[in-house]
Formats: structure tokens, C-alpha cells, sequence
């Protein structure tokens, strides 16, 4: 029987997984509609050809943030958080929506 933990770090890998797929395939998606082949979009992002082929190609490829920074940007693309579904998310520096600010009174 799976431990609960099991589970958890399951779900966790499988969406870190379906999310890379998923980027992967929209720079690949841009890439053909810019009509570039893959060496040109290697040439262009500085990887080599190769490395760009096996990205594209291999099921559950698993590239650096910085790989896929250096291919979206011949593109014209930028990587970009966004809070998922039942995620609450806070910026540094900002309060949470539902805080307010401590009011000093004059003494």
C-alpha cells in the first residue's frame, strides 16, 4: 500500500512533469509557426542542435528554467508564473488581499 507521502510527492512530480511537456510543446508550437527549423532555433538560442532535438522529441524531457529561457526568447516568448488552480499566493513586499494596514493613532 502507497504511503500518503508516496502519493504527495507523486502528484507533485507528475504536474512538474505535465508542466515542463507543456512548455516544451508551446515553444515548439511558436517555433513552427515562425517557420524556423530546429537548427535555426538552436543557432538562435545558442544550444546545440542536438540537445535542442532530444528536448523536442523525448517524452518527459526535463530542461533548466535557463534552457528554456534561452529558446523562448527568439521567439519572442517569456516564461511567466501564474497561480494555479486552489493556490493563494503572496508577493514579497505586499500584503495578503485580506490584511489591512495597522492604523497609528496620534498620541
Amino acid at each position: 500500500m502507497q504511503s500518503p507521502e508516496f502519493a504527495e510527492e507523486y502528484q507533485r512530480a507528475k504536474v512538474e512533469i505535465a508542466t515542463m511537456d507543456t512548455l516544451v510543446r508551446q515553444i515548439e508550437r511558436e517555433r513552427s509557426r515562425a517557420k524556423l527549423t530546429k537548427a535555426d532555433l538552436a543557432r538562435r538560442a545558442g544550444i546545440p542542435e542536438e540537445s535542442l532535438r532530444k528536448l523536442l522529441t523525448s517524452p518527459g524531457a526535463n530542461p533548466t528554467v535557463a534552457t528554456l529561457e534561452r529558446l523562448a526568447a527568439p521567439l519572442g516568448l517569456q516564461l511567466a508564473l501564474v497561480k494555479g488552480p486552489g493556490h493563494r499566493t503572496t508577493l514579497r513586499g505586499r500584503r495578503p488581499r485580506n490584511s489591512s494596514p495597522k492604523r497609528r493613532t496620534a498620541a
